[in-house]
């Protein structure tokens, strides 16, 4: 009888030690999805707010052309509003991109030039409210402002064709994880007939 127990202990050791492995197995593909999607969640984040940056240089250029046209206060409010929260969104895409030097390059590129965009905005209104409207459409004329507004695009689109890049990058690794943890655990399928 004493055999007959042992063989009884030792498949149920055996068995234990299997479902300790698939778990073990199952727990470091569950971290692993679990980054891969705190990952993609952290791309998403840095493209809403590249997309942020955009809308709110787009809204101070809204503001300032209806100040420009009627030299009404009230048509500066999306101006106002866009460079209140500007700095707080360039400052996200910093922190959120702290770990990728050629975003942070980018960045060191892409501030200036906002800087140069708020600048010439601020000149013209400054110029509608203290010499007309002609001595503002000069400065507009000039090109300066649309220039600038070109290249933070440019620079803009670069970062984001990178982060979709990333994207891309961690959808495939994720997706090669999964494939590879259900061909070593899911059972084989059937051959077709």
């Amino acid at each position: 009888m004493e055999m007959g127990n042992r063989l009884i202990l030792t498949g149920f050791v055996i068995a234990t030690a299997i479902l300790v492995f698939v778990g073990w197995q199952s727990y470091r593909s569950t971290a692993r999805f679990a980054e891969a999607s705190e990952w993609r969640k952290h791309t998403y984040e840095v493209l809403r707010n590249l997309d942020e940056t955009v809308a709110r240089l787009v809204d101070a250029e809204t503001g300032q052309r209806g100040y420009l046209l009627t030299g009404v206060d009230a048509y500066l409010e999306p101006y106002r509003a866009a460079i209140k929260n500007l700095d707080q969104t360039i400052g996200r895409l910093k922190s959120l991109t702290s770990d990728n030097p050629n975003q942070q390059k980018r960045i060191q590129i892409l501030e200036p030039l906002v800087g140069e965009k708020l600048a010439e905005l601020q000149q013209t209104i400054d110029l509608r409210k203290n010499k007309g409207l002609a001595a503002a459409n000069r400065v507009v004329l000039e090109g300066s402002g649309k220039q600038a507004m070109d290249q933070i695009r440019a620079i803009i689109a670069e970062m984001a064709n990178e982060e979709e890049d990333l994207l891309k990058l961690r959808t495939q690794k994720a997706n090669e994880r999964t494939r590879a943890w259900l061909c070593r655990f899911a059972p084989s399928s059937p051959a077709p007939y």
